[in-house]
């Protein structure tokens, strides 16, 4: 049996791995994914999927659309300080398994710090950063954490706005909004509708997804969040506003909703998934959370591949 078979077989495991690691989901936003596993007598030590891509007659392996986090991921790993060394281990035995690459990139899961084992092989790294929610103190206590001004605004949104649970959102309406902001910035969109698609209907039938829409007075939507979440906690995915909203508080009032939905489900964290957008980081910081770094790792072995990326990002 070759990984891929057995991982998709480990469900006990699947239930101790965050959302983006899920079979289902790399399914959905994957046209070809691998996985290494490391195991001994006890079961499975640790994970690492990864995306293959071919590009200009080049093998590239990095994070798929939608997959914010993927990289290693230890399943028993003892306390310091022999979990460096163990980690370590387990990070070379999943790193030899990688097939030959042109180009690698892994960006991996909030926590995760150990990269003498990259920088041996000559990756470099980056940090990155998210901001993490506790949702355990009471809603009054998370409510106050939230920056005064912008509890105001979500005041203001429950009084004009209404908020429903979408199981068929319109994802094109949505795919509109989202590109017009990225063309604001003059960035290139990176998803297509029938990706977005794929995955929230996946997401929907393993119960696995919160899509919300704001509505004025009017019934005319004007803001839209999809935070799909785990076992453990709830990402704040993708979120757009109509181009014509004017109320500052829509966008707030929905994630302040998906906060209370993650709480109500017994989870534990609200992931804002991490920007180094200055606007999009600034938002996120007003709810209060905990700033975490992590780690962005890059191997390049092909000089066209390179080129290409000093060229044209």
């Amino acid at each position: 049996m070759n990984n891929l078979s057995r991982y998709r077989q480990l469900t006990d495991v699947h239930r101790q791995l965050p959302l983006f690691f899920q079979p289902w989901w790399l399914d959905a936003v994957c046209g070809d994914w691998e996985v290494a596993i490391v195991e001994n007598e006890k079961g499975v030590q640790a994970v690492m999927p990864f995306q293959q891509e071919k590009k200009w007659g080049l093998r590239l392996l990095r994070n798929p659309p939608l997959c914010p986090y993927l990289g290693p991921q230890f399943l028993d790993s003892p306390a310091p300080p022999k979990q460096w060394a163990e980690e370590e281990r387990l990070l070379e035995a999943l790193l030899a398994q990688l097939p030959q690459y042109d180009y690698c990139q892994l960006t991996t899961v909030p926590g995760f710090e150990n990269f003498p084992a990259f920088y041996q092989r000559q990756f470099s790294n980056s940090n990155r950063l998210t901001y993490l929610l506790e949702v355990s103190p009471s809603e009054e206590e998370l409510f106050s954490q939230i920056s005064s001004r912008l509890r105001q605004y979500i005041k203001s949104a429950q009084k004009s706005l209404r908020v429903e649970q979408e199981q068929q959102p319109d994802l094109a309406l949505f795919l509109f909004w989202h590109q017009r902001a990225f063309s604001r910035k003059g960035s290139p969109y990176p998803f297509s509708l029938s990706l977005i698609e794929k995955t929230v209907t996946a997401a929907e039938a393993h119960q696995a997804s919160l899509f919300q829409t704001a509505y004025d007075k009017h019934n005319r939507p004007v803001a839209m969040l999809w935070s799909p979440f785990d076992g453990q906690k709830s990402y704040h995915l993708l979120a757009a506003t109509a181009p014509d909203a004017t109320h500052n508080g829509a966008l707030g009032l929905l994630t302040w909703n998906a906060i209370k939905q993650t709480k109500a489900h017994g989870l534990k964290q609200y992931d804002f998934e991490g920007s180094m957008d200055k606007g999009i980081e600034a938002f996120f910081r007003k709810f209060g959370g905990q700033r975490i770094p992590y780690l962005q790792f890059e191997h390049c072995s092909s000089r066209l591949w390179r080129w290409k990326q000093n060229l044209l990002g």
